[in-house]
Order: C-alpha cells, then sequence, then structure tokens
C-alpha cells in the first residue's frame, strides 16, 4: 500500500473535480448542476434523513458539527431544519472551501481546520 503525505492529500481535495467542483460546472458529473451529481447527493440526503427519522432525532436543541463540510451543504440544510444557525458548525482543511461557505452562508461558523 502506498502512503500519501498529507500535504499530497490536500491537493488531491483541491484539484481533483470530485471534491471542488464549480457551482456551474454543467459538465462536471459530480456537480449538483449536472444530472448525475444532483441525483447521488439528492439519494444520499434521502438516506441520510430515513436515518434521522429511524431514529426520531430532532434538530431544535442540537449542536451540530460537519467535518469536510465543502462548500456548506449540509451545514445549510441542518440549519434549515433547526431553523437558526445558533451552534452549526463546519470545518474543512481546504482554505478555499471554507471561504465560499462563508459567503453563502454568513451566519454559520465555517473555519479551516485539519483534524489530523
Amino acid at each position: 500500500m502506498v502512503k500519501i503525505t498529507r500535504n499530497q492529500q490536500k491537493n488531491k481535495y483541491e484539484t481533483d473535480k470530485r471534491y471542488g467542483s464549480d457551482s456551474d460546472d454543467f459538465d462536471n458529473v459530480y456537480s449538483l448542476r449536472n444530472y448525475h451529481g444532483l441525483y447521488y447527493e439528492t439519494k444520499r440526503i434521502k438516506e441520510i434523513f430515513k436515518m434521522f427519522n429511524k431514529h426520531n432525532i430532532l434538530f431544535s436543541n442540537k449542536k451540530i458539527l460537519e467535518i469536510g463540510c465543502n462548500y456548506g451543504l449540509y451545514s445549510n440544510i441542518f440549519s434549515y431544519l433547526k431553523r437558526t444557525t445558533s451552534e452549526i458548525y463546519g470545518i474543512d482543511f481546504i482554505n478555499k472551501y471554507i471561504k465560499t461557505a462563508s459567503k453563502i452562508n454568513k451566519d454559520i461558523n465555517f473555519k479551516q481546520h485539519d483534524l489530523y
């Protein structure tokens, strides 16, 4: 097994189209603007909510931390469910994702941080 350094891994996330596709990249199958990307993201959201509903998880009194938040899609969904951005946090180790997430929703506490 080939072991990659943390910098190599970070570079992969910064340059690989699967992780950082532009919002208007219709040709990238991983973008939410492409049918395939939207389909799989929607499918994943449905499965997550099935689990939440199965276990009767309520959001109003929860602190939420999204690790690897990318552009903050799930943080924004959770803020909608909570009806507040209070106590919602998103972290990612790619600074450009955090900058974009912070522009999308200034009230969610997004931070650039590497958990390792």
